[in-house]
C-alpha cells in the first residue's frame, strides 16, 4: 500500500467512526449500563444480607439476574449495531474512494486503521460532549 493510499485509508476510517459516536449518544448506552451496576449492587447487598431468608433471596435473585441478563443482551445489541455501522460506513467510503471491497475489510482490520478510528472516536466523543454541554 502506499502512502497516499494510507493517508486515504485513514481519513476514511476518521470519518467512519462519526456516525458511530452519534448514534452511541442516540442510544440509552450510559442509562443501561448504570441500570445494570445498580441491579448488580442491589443483588449483592441483598446476599448480603442476614436479615432476608433465604427462600426470599432466592426468589429476589432469580428475577435481579433475569433483569441482569435482559440489559446484558440489550447493551450486546447495541455494540453489534455500532460495529455493524462502522463497517457499512468503512466499506461504502472505501468503495466510493475507489478501493474494491476485499482491501476495505483487509484495510479495516489492521491495527493502525482500528487505531486511527479509536483516537478520531475518543476525539470526536470528547469535543462532542463538551459541546453538548456548552449549549
Amino acid at each position: 500500500m502506499n502512502n497516499s493510499r494510507e493517508i486515504v485509508t485513514g481519513m476514511i476510517a476518521a470519518f467512519s467512526v462519526f456516525p458511530v459516536v452519534e448514534l452511541f449518544f442516540f442510544l440509552p448506552v450510559m442509562s443501561k449500563i448504570n441500570q445494570l451496576n445498580m441491579t448488580a449492587q442491589k443483588a449483592i447487598r441483598v446476599l448480603s444480607s442476614k436479615s432476608i431468608s433465604d427462600h426470599w433471596k432466592e426468589k429476589v435473585i432469580q428475577r435481579y439476574s433475569l433483569h441482569i441478563l435482559s440489559v446484558s443482551l440489550l447493551l450486546l445489541f447495541f455494540i453489534v449495531l455500532l460495529l455493524v455501522l462502522f463497517v457499512f460506513v468503512f466499506c461504502s467510503l472505501s468503495l466510493l474512494a475507489g478501493a474494491p471491497f476485499s482491501s476495505a475489510i483487509q484495510n479495516m482490520i489492521s491495527v493502525k486503521i482500528q487505531l486511527i478510528a479509536l483516537v478520531a472516536a475518543l476525539v470526536y466523543g470528547v469535543v462532542r460532549r463538551r459541546m453538548m454541554a456548552n449549549v
